[in-house]
């Protein structure tokens, strides 16, 4: 986690003189608020719930008092159960021992219920596309919805797979390496309130910078309604591509 940046934040909220402090937003008990969720968070996904938190309370908007307090812990606790519906392992449970290399894009749009997920894989020689989408019922989105979040959420629309030949691998490592996936910056944030989130994991043997001693490596890339040039864009697109369905509009 960035935390660097998320403090940095904090303190200009805490130093700045020319917001009206009006007795219907507490900036003090927000921030604080806002720290311990920063605190609690452990993995990838809470991410953009902390960075949506803190244009709340830029924006001062009462919605940040509405969310959960657990809701990073309601978040990883979704990721679970649907990872577990698609049948595709958290990235960063791999070891050196599985011998994988592997890229997983996600996309959910805005105005499609249907979220793409599609992983390229190549596990001990074994190249593949699993391509995969879903849809989860809005009742069960914490944030608007009454329902518990549990697997009749959770509805499978895409199931494929696909060997990838030689060629198209050495695309695909040609198109990580000329983008420098693997030394992006994670998160990058934007203003759209409409559009398309994108992820991007990526995990691959490498070494330690500790020891030079062989280790799982992993990365993440998060980016709203990216540009064409932007490197999630380039890699994803690739994917999506070689997936051969017609997805609709993605931008």
């Amino acid at each position: 986690m960035r935390t660097l940046n998320f403090l940095l934040t904090l303190f200009f909220l805490l130093s700045s003189s020319y917001h009206d402090n009006t007795p219907s937003f507490d900036y003090k008990q927000a921030i604080q608020m806002l720290k311990q969720e920063i605190k609690a968070s452990t993995n990838f996904y809470p991410k953009r719930l902390i960075l949506e938190q803190t244009d709340r309370i830029i924006n001062e908007d009462s919605l940040f008092y509405r969310i959960h307090s657990n809701h990073f812990d309601i978040e990883y606790e979704e990721r679970k159960i649907i990872n577990n519906a698609l049948n595709a392992k958290d990235f960063r449970e791999y070891s050196v021992e599985d011998s994988i290399e592997a890229y997983r894009l996600e996309i959910d749009r805005s105005f499609y219920d249907e979220i793409i997920f599609i992983t390229a894989e190549n596990r001990k020689g074994v190249k593949k596309l699993i391509v995969l989408s879903y849809s989860i019922d809005d009742e069960c989105n914490y944030m608007v919805g009454s329902k518990k979040f549990d697997i009749s959420c959770f509805h499978l629309l895409r199931n494929k797979e696909k060997l990838l030949d030689d060629s198209q691998w050495d695309t695909l490592l040609q198109l990580v390496e000329e983008n420098e996936y693997w030394d992006l910056q994670e998160i990058i944030e934007a203003q759209q309130i409409d559009g398309s989130y994108w992820s991007l994991h990526g995990t691959k043997v490498g070494t330690s910078l500790k020891d030079d001693s062989k280790e799982q490596k992993v990365h993440f890339l998060f980016r709203q309604t990216p540009r064409n040039h932007q490197a999630i864009h380039i890699i994803g697109s690739k994917l999506l591509e070689w997936s051969g369905v017609d997805w609709g509009e993605i931008f």
